[in-house]
């Protein structure tokens, strides 16, 4: 009687896991492919009815499509060849699809042969296994496309995979670094650079950058120089990213040469500006020194000749030798250059008319001396008004001229 009240125990005990797992259990007929029994679980994930499911066979949860394959994994299954189907397509009562790894056991009830699922909803897993692959697919592609070379060493300092995109771009082949010590393939000098490089990164855990030198046996290339970039990740593992800077290189020597050469030139042409600055000082100041004596000596020996002339003459030659009086005048002065600047497009007679009335003449003096009409006259000190920009006529011409000596 005892032993009757603990198997009934052990039947209650059994019959509530089966109802509480979380993993859907079905049973299944192996001959008949049908099922016939479920926990709730089961009913749960797939969105049927205990009575639903039990009126269905194994090809009814499954998509047409994967029929074969599911049935040949229930087929070994039931065979015993092995307990857990991976990635089982399974349709829910709505007719979506989700993934799950059934565990299966064969059992034997009453004479007749059952096959036992436990069914484990992998369908998250599944996404994040697809999101994984393609973000590694992603990187792999991004990989592929730097053009450094990338090798992974493991916590022992060897070589265990790499990537070139090509073979003579490595300091010896393949199958003579790989699975071997750095420090057993690569020269003294960088090797140790290479250890105190991973020393560092073990010890921060940050990026290490170092530079190193190598001749590539048979390449027939001079000293290529690299620049190394070395992580280690989790203490577990090293990468380093190794990227060819010999044309860098090159290219900052010459950089650096060719800004030498500028600075220099900048210098000599600094100075040469200086030297240039001096000269047209000089320049100038003999240009002053000219002038100065031109004027001295107009005065000094031809002013006097003409007011002696001045004395002696008519009134028309008194005007003249007044004029050329000016006009020696005029030459050491900057009346013609301002003159110029200030109405470039006069000609030489208005600028002759203008010199006139600069020196006093009046319109009649102006046209016996020109032997032209009072109106031509005029009309040179409209145009002249009009060349200068003296629009207002309550600008007398005389003045204006007087204040450009």
């Amino acid at each position: 009687m005892l032993d009757i009240v603990k198997e009934a125990k052990l039947v209650e005990m059994i019959r509530q896991v089966f109802n509480h797992m979380a993993d859907g259990v079905l049973v299944a007929d192996i001959k008949e492919h049908k099922f016939c029994a479920c926990n709730p679980a089961m009913c749960r994930i797939t969105g049927y009815t205990e009575q639903e499911l039990m009126a269905l066979s194994v090809p009814d949860l499954h998509p047409e499509n994967d029929l074969p394959y599911v049935v040949d994994q229930f087929v070994r299954q039931a065979l015993k060849e092995f307990t857990l189907a991976k990635d089982i397509p399974v349709k829910r009562k709505e007719g979506s699809v989700f993934y799950a790894d059934v565990n299966s056991v064969p059992m034997t009830f009453e004479g007749r042969d059952y096959l036992v699922g436990i069914f484990r909803d992998i369908t998250e897993r599944r996404e994040k296994e697809e999101m994984l692959k393609a973000s590694q697919e992603r990187l792999r592609v991004i990989l592929d496309a730097i053009p450094d070379l990338v090798f992974r060493l493991d916590a022992e300092g060897r070589f265990v995979d790499y990537k070139a995109e090509l073979i003579s771009q490595l300091f010896v082949p393949p199958d003579q670094f790989l699975g071997k010590c750095y420090e057993d393939v690569l020269p003294v000098e960088v090797s140790q650079r290479m250890t105190a490089a991973i020393e560092d990164a073990l010890e921060t855990g940050k990026v290490q950058t170092f530079e190193y030198h190598l001749i590539l046996p048979g390449s027939g290339l001079e000293e290529q120089s690299y620049e190394a970039r070395l992580i280690a990740i989790k203490g577990e593992y090293c990468v380093a990213i190794c990227r060819n800077i010999t044309e860098k290189k090159s290219t900052d020597k010459q950089l650096k040469k060719a800004s030498q050469e500028l600075k220099a030139r900048k210098k000599d042409l600094e100075q040469k500006n200086v030297a240039l600055k001096e000269v047209l000082a000089q320049v100038e100041s003999e240009k002053m020194e000219i002038k100065r004596q031109v004027s001295a000596n107009v005065s000094k020996f031809i002013l006097p000749i003409l007011s002696k002339l001045e004395n002696s003459a008519g009134i028309i030659d008194k005007k003249q030798i007044v004029m050329l009086e000016n006009g020696l005048k005029t030459l050491t002065s900057q009346f013609g250059t301002r003159i110029s600047s200030k109405a470039p497009s006069l000609s030489a007679r208005e600028i002759e008319v203008c010199n006139m009335i600069r020196s006093g003449l009046a319109t009649k003096e102006i046209a016996q001396i020109m032997k032209v009409s009072l109106r031509t006259v005029d009309t040179y000190r409209n145009r002249i008004r009009k060349k200068m920009g003296i629009s207002s006529r309550d600008v007398n011409l005389f003045a204006y001229l007087q204040k450009m000596t």
